[in-house]
């Protein structure tokens, strides 16, 4: 209806580009036309790999007016991984651009190589297919996209989310978070987080326009905040993690602030919510995107999660189902006609998640246990106190620590593995204990092996090797018994390198205090001994009052260790006079 509307109006920038609505959906259209040829329709599925660019759009919008749904692919995520997700969804395209064209073709399927169609190459049958829109084939129950959460079970879950929820979600974010056609909308989540449709689609169904930005650009910190006034930036959906790096400076265009992916702490509010709407939205995958907002006041308690959106029924329940009284401890379960249709070939986890709502008299209505302990206080708002089981976010992503335990021992030298996350400023990092067989492989083995398996946010930031997990008289582990990881020391990588010049020195005092290691090693990568992209934002800035101008965040993903990150800063800024070797001591 807008581009049909205002075909001329910038619809989303990237860069020095932009692309109007009447562009955006004759290019979605080509691509339509293209995916039905090749046999996409409803209830099929295609896989999507992009970063953050216009070829996104079109991409994902193209996949819909085919009438297919879309599973997000994360080019830096294992191929194994991204190919068992495509497995399960039973696809066998995958939609990209030419540079993950060569990542793309190594998936398969079933044994087989999947087709890949990139839209920015020159092909002719692409150029060749009609601009105009295709019939539509798609209803409210008609299916929108797969997402792949964590699985306690040991291998990601994939939830199946309708277009009915994405229309009742869009229609209550276009009004809570005060969107209109002159908004410009930061488009800052991955496609692999289920958040960035609540960026994405209220702005182009409403005419805004929607602004996408590099990597480097949106690394939260200085970056992200230049970028957010550079672009005069009206509309902003962040993790608190990711808005606990940027300075309250002063953004005058800044009309609406979201945080979502984690509990928001009262300091953040107190910081943020002057002088703008500041939203604190909540909703788990299973309820499309988010079901609940709160308008965020310092008062110095942690922002509830506000209210149901509407269609949405709240219930706080006990063990047996039933209403606690107001103010009282529950469990939150949610129902709606936009709940997720369930999990993918998992009917027995969907009959144990999505549980017939006693509380309507309309046959089939359902509701999902969310497994969030909240209360309800006397003025409606709905305030959240943790989990009752051990799912963990990391930097907003949800994560189940038993699909990690479950990597961990398909290691052949483990013989007991429990993940935990422990709490850290700036948010929480999972630590690995572990008691290993005869020969035991080293951290370093360790965080290689689960590189190929799992997600980076997923992998472990610390591991410890115990002589054995302990157990309590009933045989279940005893977390309560585990010890506190220690400061990382020598024993962090294969082998413990010491700093060697003054340089070295003082980068690997700035990685003490940003990954709270005791002795990184100047050989030691950066990511793998518990960094993460917040991390490296501090780094750049501990480093920069040191060394003014010397490494960009961007570099500092290129040259992720304390000897190449002194490197870098020597033949810069000239190299220190290096430091005595020590050939030997004596005690």
């Amino acid at each position: 209806e807008v581009a049909g509307a205002t075909p001329g109006r910038v619809a989303a920038t990237f860069e020095d580009r932009s692309i109007t609505y009447g562009e955006l959906n004759a290019a979605a259209n080509r691509l339509a036309h293209l995916l039905r040829r090749r046999g996409s329709g409803p209830e099929r599925v295609v896989g999507v790999m992009f970063e953050k660019g216009l070829e996104m759009l079109v991409g994902l919008f193209g996949a819909w007016k085919a009438g297919a749904a879309f599973v997000p692919l994360d080019a830096d995520v294992p191929a194994d991984r991204c190919s068992l997700m495509l497995e399960r969804c039973r696809a066998d395209l995958v939609v990209t651009v030419e540079k993950f064209r060569g990542i793309a073709s190594a998936l398969e399927v079933h044994g087989r190589p999947v087709e890949v169609v990139t839209i920015d190459s020159t092909g002719v049958e692409l150029e060749e297919m009609p601009a105009g829109d295709p019939p539509n084939v798609l209803g409210p129950k008609s299916l929108a996209y797969v997402i792949f959460t964590s699985g306690s079970t040991g291998t990601p879950k994939g939830v199946m989310v309708e277009h009915g929820g994405l229309v009742n979600m869009t229609r209550f974010a276009i009004e809570t978070y005060h969107v209109h056609p002159g908004s410009r909308f930061l488009q800052f989540m991955s496609i692999t987080f289920d958040a960035f449709l609540s960026e994405m689609l209220p702005a182009l169904t409403t005419g805004a326009t929607l602004s996408l930005g590099r990597r480097d650009e949106l690394l939260p910190g200085p970056s992200l905040a230049a970028f957010l006034r550079d672009r005069r930036i009206t509309n902003v959906l962040l993790t608190p993690s990711a808005l606990a790096l940027v300075e309250p400076q002063q953004f005058p265009d800044l009309e609406t602030l979201i945080v979502c992916g984690e509990a928001c702490p009262p300091e953040l509010a107190a910081r943020w919510s002057g002088g703008r709407t500041m939203v604190n939205a909540y909703g788990p995958t299973e309820i499309t995107c988010f079901c609940h907002a709160a308008t965020v006041v310092a008062d110095g308690k942690p922002p509830p999660i506000g209210v149901p959106m509407a269609n949405i029924r709240s219930y706080v329940l006990d063990d047996n189902l039933e209403p606690v009284p107001l103010n009282v401890r529950g469990e939150l379960y949610v129902g709606a006609p936009g709940l997720a249709r369930g999990y993918l070939d998992r009917p027995d986890l969907t009959a144990e998640r999505f549980l017939p709502d006693p509380f309507t008299a309309s046959p089939g209505d359902r509701m999902y246990r969310t497994g969030d302990v909240v209360r309800c206080r006397r003025d409606g708002q709905i305030e959240f106190f943790g989990r009752s089981d051990a799912q963990v976010k990391i930097r907003g992503f949800r994560v189940e620590p038993g699909e990690i335990e479950a990597a961990v021992l398909e290691h052949p030298g483990i013989a007991e593995a429990v993940v935990v996350a422990r709490d850290e400023s700036g948010g929480k990092r999972l630590v690995c204990y572990y008691a290993a067989r005869d020969p035991a492989p080293t951290v370093a083995e360790l965080r290689s092996f689960l590189a190929r398996k799992l997600p980076a946010y997923m992998v472990p930031a610390a591991f410890v090797s115990l002589a054995a997990i302990p157990h309590s008289a009933s045989g279940k582990v005893d977390r309560r018994a585990l010890p506190d990881p220690p400061s990382a020391g020598p024993d962090i990588s294969a082998g413990y390198t010491p700093p060697a010049t003054s340089t070295e020195e003082m980068v690997a005092d700035a990685w003490r205090h940003v990954l709270g290691i005791e002795r990184p090693g100047v050989t030691d990568k950066f990511f793998d001994v518990g960094g993460n992209s917040l991390k490296i934002v501090e780094l750049s800035e501990r480093l920069h009052k040191a060394y003014p101008g010397a490494l960009s965040v961007a570099e500092l993903f290129e040259h992720t260790t304390v000897r190449d990150m002194a490197a870098v800063i020597d033949d810069r800024l000239g190299a220190p006079d290096a430091a005595p070797a020590v050939v030997g001591f004596e005690l």
